[in-house]
């Protein structure tokens, strides 16, 4: 990481992808493979990505310009700027736009390592957010990693590289994040304001609540700020558990994080047995940062 980013720096994860930002910047998730950095409530930066197989120099050439022109902008292709010549050490093929207009500044990246395409655009036409945004995309990084991070918002959470993400909700109270992998669907949930809840639901009616069912063996801490659940039924249960469409096994958690007034958790279901390490990492690694 360059060192004008100084130490007042934030580590984002999301979906496979590690970047450092200025500690005072927003970030929004605007898709899957998508994230706006905002500043004082302004855009200033976006970066997408995504998996595009194996891209020689002559295909990237011809494609650059399409790619860039479909993203509605008007900027013109030109030398790569000196502030971002660091990338050249990350990525295989590079080509810069430049433009007058917001948006139209910016550039397409790729890597043949992990044959991922990469964009970003500078929102903010200001000379002085140039350097900042060129010392994001110094910080950027995708591969070699043993687990993915999902660092956003005031959270952390690291999963293993079998789970992909199949949807997100971010709303007001409730963030929620849903994967699939080793033939199970797993949610992570983050609720605010805990103690408010917690006057008008138990926290083990809130894990039924999550959980989708009443049917579920639970476990309440001597504290009553952890509830965990596990559902592995019988073989004639599964049976019947299924004739009502829902994952015979369940293995869940919520817990109160009474420093910051948050309630976490995360939903395991399956229709075989729910592999312990899988949810085990899930609940070591979520925490309010």
């Amino acid at each position: 990481m360059n060192s004008s980013l100084s130490s007042k720096t934030l580590t984002i994860g999301w979906n496979g992808v590690r970047v450092e930002v200025p500690a005072h910047w927003e970030t929004i998730v605007s898709g899957h493979n998508h994230l706006i950095f905002e500043e004082d409530f302004k855009p200033v930066f976006q970066i997408r990505w995504k998996k595009i197989g194996v891209l020689d120099p002559q295909k990237f050439e011809e494609k650059s310009d399409l790619w860039w022109h479909q993203l509605g902008t008007a900027g013109d292709a030109v030398l790569f700027p000196p502030e971002l010549s660091t990338l050249a050490d990350s990525f295989t093929h590079r080509r810069y736009y430049r433009g007058r207009q917001p948006m139209a500044s910016g550039g397409i990246c790729y890597s043949a390592e992990n044959q991922t395409l990469f964009f970003f655009q500078q929102l903010n036409n200001e000379e002085a957010m140039w350097q900042k945004t060129a010392d994001v995309l110094s910080s950027l990084s995708w591969h070699g990693f043993t687990d993915t991070l999902w660092q956003i918002q005031d959270f952390t959470l690291t999963t293993s590289t079998e789970y992909t993400l199949t949807d997100y909700t971010f709303k007001a109270g409730l963030s929620r994040l849903s994967f699939t992998g080793n033939n199970c669907n797993l949610q992570i949930c983050r609720l605010g304001q805990a103690s408010h809840r917690l006057k008008s639901q138990s926290i083990k009616d809130i894990l039924f609540t999550l959980v989708g069912t009443r049917q579920l063996p639970v476990t309440l801490s001597s504290d009553k700020k952890i509830c965990s659940g596990v559902r592995s039924p019988t073989v004639t249960r599964q049976v019947l558990h299924r004739m009502k469409k829902e994952k015979p096994f369940i293995n869940a958690k919520v817990w109160h994080v009474t420093e910051h007034d948050r309630l976490l958790a995360y939903v395991a279901s399956s229709t075989r047995p729910i592999s312990p390490e899988g949810v085990t990492l899930c609940y070591e690694t979520f925490k309010i940062i």
